[in-house]
């Protein structure tokens, strides 16, 4: 390196072979300790010396060594052989006439005994005449020891600091000096260390925009007098094309060769000439392929290369990853950024804006600089306020920003926060792929946390092991460039990079993420009451949703509509009152935004009239008759109007028939029996009208049952035994219906009741086969809830039979 370099050798007997071999490290240590100081040191001892030597020759050799060292550092311990003596005394001689080398002689004391030897020579030479620094007993004393002696050597000016001389820059300019270098002290020694002890090649590898190459441009710019060549060339267009632009200051013309085989021999016939003391940047190099392809071509040469790279699993051992700033230091760029006076409602606030920002270090820079330049116009509060609400884009609040990632990456000092963001990744690899665009792009709209690839292969794609096998090819490639992040058989990827898709793909997001959302509603498949998938795996997909809805917010579809209307039926079923509100208000908000595109549409303005139904489900249970009858109003109003447009349409006259249905149930409750039987009337003659239509139709069959139900209940209320028949209609359907389809976890629940509602006006008649019958009933609410064991309901009905029963026992 382009450094003065002091030679230090070190003298002992073989006995002493373990702290010799710690020498050289500490020594090491000591160097990238004080850079300051602009020197190098060589540490000269027996073992560097050819084996082919005879050895009369190897002495003179090491004799001769000593001549030209500025250190003669001596370890002893129970003995002081003839050589280490003779070595001694050519140091004391040669000190003598050269005034060096530094004597400097430390003996090993643990008590162990020691032979004559040492006592003669110390006799010779006593401590305390300064050519001693003292006694060790440890590895650690020993550090310290050599340390502090070193130190002194330069303190004292015995040694002399060494000359800064620049590394020649063999690249057209190297990377802007930070301006600002917060957080990564630790990260910076450790690369530091890397590169003198581990080995030739260090990867930095985090995603885009964390601080990659802020830390190699102030690695370069504290190292740049430590090397006698460097070069830093951004890699936007492959490692191959950006070595090419070293040909100038390599003299190579590479016109003069007409294939890139024989440019790149050139190149490196070249670069041999200068293979030690240079260091290499190769930044933001994100190709795979290109890494492996440079590492092999390159694999001989002694340089450091230091690669800035957002691509995972490639050279593991020579790979350091770093990661997010930690909170505190976060929320300190934020504040330096920001430039105002410290205070604790300003700590508060930064602290809650950089949470939001994942504590990603080039955002926290940009939107603290957007915000200062707001001051004034824009108060953080409303600062936040926009982020939660729109995003990390911020449109015409967009201020120009300067930043290093603009120097370095858009060759110009000025930029649009909006603009630093979509520069952040390139998404042109992904317009003419498609299949690696559409997985893209359905990661972007999932939560950003980790995927097992099961459930991956689960989401997007239909089972087979040839689907599976092309998303893997897809999943790996999409993890080398950066984009994805892999952990022990799990797949993720980063909010930031989540948003900076969706921004990118806004146009075509829906229709690319369409067919997952159609995967799901196809999981989410149920007979109103019971889903058709295992509990664990329903509950991992119901838990998708939200995020789905939020990241999709711009993009409203049936589609996605449908999955909030099943996340709130999941809900209702496992008694989740505040989930079930939030996905109705989703599914609400989602039709109103589709109905302001398309307002006269009947489907949607019939899905409109289902989601008050079911908001009116909502209030009901919640007791709150005032919400209640304003949504199932607004619903029958709608539905009303729906089946005066075509009293033909038989799916528009269930839907009123089922409104009806809902308006007696609330006025039931609320002990208005007179309109309660109004709207069970109207709607029992409409179902019976329908089932006439058509017997072989179940779902007109079911609801006919469902409305002699409760018309029966309504007339038993009404100590009208007209309704014991109702109940005997509705049980004789149910038993139709279950001939069909027997498994049918409904039909098989609405069969239970019947015979909960029969055997109830038979108990309370006191007659002979009330028990029979709620044993019925009982036995099937049993078997229901050992299939479904979940379901609220189902446990509630059966404790239900159960004390009716208890209650007969008791009275007999």
């Amino acid at each position: 390196m382009a450094l003065k370099t002091y030679r230090i050798f070190l003298a002992s007997s073989s006995e002493l072979s373990y702290e010799r071999s710690l020498v050289t490290g500490i020594v090491a240590d000591f160097k990238t300790k004080r850079p300051d100081l602009h020197c190098d040191f060589e540490v000269v001892k027996w073992e560097n010396f050819a084996s082919s030597y005879e050895d009369a020759r190897k002495q003179d050799a090491y004799n001769e060594a000593i001549k030209s060292s500025d250190v003669f550092l001596m370890l002893y311990w129970t003995k002081v052989g003839m050589y280490t003596q003779e070595e001694f005394e050519v140091a004391i001689e040669t000190q003598k006439i050269k005034s060096k080398p530094y004597l400097f002689l430390l003996k090993k004391s643990d008590g162990t005994s020691v032979e004559d030897s040492v006592k003669q020579f110390e006799e010779k030479v006593p401590l305390g005449n300064g050519k001693f620094s003292g006694t060790f007993a440890t590895e650690k004393e020993l550090r310290g020891d050599i340390e502090d002696e070193l130190n002194k050597l330069f303190k004292d000016r015995i040694l002399e600091l060494g000359e800064r001389i620049p590394a020649t820059l063999l690249s057209p300019n190297g990377p802007a000096n930070p301006t600002v270098f917060l957080g990564r002290e630790e990260e910076l020694k450790e690369i530091r260390k890397r590169l003198d002890i581990g080995g030739k090649l260090l990867l930095i590898n985090a995603e885009g925009g964390i601080g990659k190459t802020t830390l190699a441009a102030k690695y370069w710019y504290e190292s740049f007098y430590e090397y006698k060549h460097a070069a830093w060339l951004f890699c936007d267009g492959g490692i191959t094309q950006s070595l090419k632009k070293l040909s100038p200051n390599l003299n190579v013309d590479l016109a003069n060769f007409e294939t890139e085989e024989k440019q790149l021999a050139a190149l490196k016939h070249a670069l041999s000439k200068v293979q030690n003391d240079f260091l290499l940047v190769l930044d933001n190099a994100n190709n795979k392929d290109d890494i492996w392809a440079f590492k092999q071509e390159f694999e001989g040469f002694h340089w450091h290369v230091l690669f800035t790279s957002r691509c995972e699993d490639i050279m593991a051992e020579q790979t350091y990853r770093i990661g997010t700033l930690p909170p505190p230091l976060a929320k300190a760029l934020f504040i330096q950024y920001y430039n105002l006076p410290v205070n604790l409602d300003l700590e508060d606030k930064v602290e809650k804006i950089v949470h939001a920002l994942n504590y990603h270090t080039l955002l926290v820079e940009i939107f603290a600089k957007n915000a200062a330049k707001a001051k004034g116009i824009t108060s953080l509060d409303e600062f936040m306020d926009k982020l939660k609400e729109e995003g990390l884009f911020m449109g015409e609040d967009s201020f120009e920003i300067s930043t290093d990632h603009t120097n370095q990456h858009q060759k110009r000092s000025q930029a649009s926060t909006d603009d630093i963001l979509n520069k952040l990744y390139d998404f042109s690899p992904f317009e003419e792929n498609e299949s690696l665009r559409k997985v893209l792009l359905n990661f972007a709209i999932l939560p950003a946390q980790d995927f097992p690839i099961d459930f991956i292969y689960l989401l997007m794609t239909n089972g087979e092991k040839e689907e599976k096998k092309k998303l893997q090819v897809l999943l790996e490639t999409l993890n080398n460039q950066g984009w994805l992040s892999q952990t022990q058989g799990s797949y993720r990827m980063n909010p930031l990079i989540q948003e900076l898709s969706r921004n990118k793909n806004a146009k075509r997001l829906a229709a690319e993420t369409e067919e997952l959302l159609v995967r799901l509603n196809i999981f989410l498949q149920n007979d109103g009451s019971v889903f058709r998938l295992s509990s664990q795996v329903l509950q991992a997909i119901i838990t998708l949703i939200p995020a789905i809805g939020r990241n999709l917010k711009n993009s409203p579809s049936m589609t996605m509509a449908s999955l909030f209307f099943k996340e709130a039926l999941f809900s209702r079923i496992t008694a989740n009152a505040v989930n079930e509100a939030e996905g109705l208000k989703h599914y609400s908000k989602t039709i109103e935004k589709l109905l302001a595109k398309k307002k006269d549409d009947p489907d949607l303005n019939r899905e409109r009239a289902l989601a008050l139904s079911l908001w009116g489900d909502f209030y009901l249970r919640l007791g709150d008759a005032r919400k209640a009858e304003e949504n199932y109003s607004q619903g029958l109003i709608i539905n009303r109007n729906l089946a005066a447009l075509d009293e033909g349409n038989t799916r528009w006259q269930q839907d009123l028939a089922t409104s009806l249905s809902k308006m007696g149930d609330f006025y039931l409750r609320l002990g208005d029996a007179r309109k309660a039987e109004e709207n069970y009337s109207e709607a029992l003659r409409m179902r019976r009208n329908l089932a006439a239509l058509d017997e072989g139709n179940t779902s007109w069959q079911q609801d006919l049952a469902t409305s002699l139900s409760k018309m029966g209940d309504f007339l038993i209320g009404e100590a009208n035994m007209d309704g014991f028949e109702k109940f005997i209609e509705a049980k004789t359907i149910h038993e139709a219906l279950l001939e069909k389809e027997p498994e049918n976890i409904q039909y098989l629940f609405d069969y239970a009741l019947d015979f909960l509602r029969i055997g109830n006006v038979l108990k309370m008649a006191q007659h002979e086969n009330a028990r029979l019958t709620l044993q019925s009933g009982r036995d099937i609410l049993q078997s229901l809830c050992q299939k479904v064991p979940d379901d609220v309901n189902f446990k509630e009905h059966l404790e239900l039979v159960e004390g009716w029963l208890k209650e007969m026992e008791n009275e007999e």
